[in-house]
């Protein structure tokens, strides 16, 4: 589990379903329990790292139809 500092080129929601998640948008660390849900817009500097046997789920966004 390592950080990885990127920035996005999409937007992402990161629901955690289990166990626990550290994700570092801008520099900040936000600790992240089962039960919570993030969004991370476009462009943002991002990354995290998380404890052995956490799930999560990331749905990246792409264009949306209507």
């Amino acid at each position: 589990t390592r950080y990885i500092g990127v920035t996005g080129v999409q937007t992402c929601a990161l629901p955690i379903l289990s166990g626990e998640y550290v994700v570092t948008i801008n520099g900040v660390e936000t600790v992240l329990h089962s039960g919570d849900e993030l969004f991370i817009p476009k462009g943002t500097v991002q990354g995290g790292r998380c404890k052995a046997g956490t799930r999560t789920i990331h749905a990246f966004g792409g264009r949306r139809i209507i």
